[in-house]
């Protein structure tokens, strides 16, 4: 999974293949600002992307956003055409995060 720098509200894409069951994980590595936090968003409408849930696997429980170094998180994504991370925060700093979209 290749990490990308995001600032406030940039994001990065990728295309959700057809077919079979899908699962989008994201992950920040260590050089990641304490205070940088994700959003998973999927397009389910061209063009309309809803923000979804995530399993946090550091905190092994539900949640909304991953934030800081050293975290992943992962979703099913079935349907969507593009699955979406979305930096939030204003808080500046390096806005290391890779996503992957996988078969199941």
């Amino acid at each position: 999974m290749q990490a990308t720098n995001l600032a406030q509200n940039e994001f990065v894409d990728q295309k959700i293949p057809g077919g079979r069951a899908q699962v989008a994980s994201i992950a920040t590595p260590a050089e990641t600002a304490a205070g940088a936090t994700f959003e998973l968003r999927l397009e389910l409408f061209p063009t309309e992307f809803q923000k979804i849930g995530l399993w946090d696997g550091v905190a092994n429980a539900v949640a909304v956003s991953i934030t800081g170094p050293n975290q992943y998180a992962w979703a099913n994504v079935p349907g969507g055409q593009t699955a979406r991370v979305v930096r939030t925060d204003g808080a500046g700093g390096n806005g290391s995060v890779g996503l992957d979209v996988r078969e199941t």
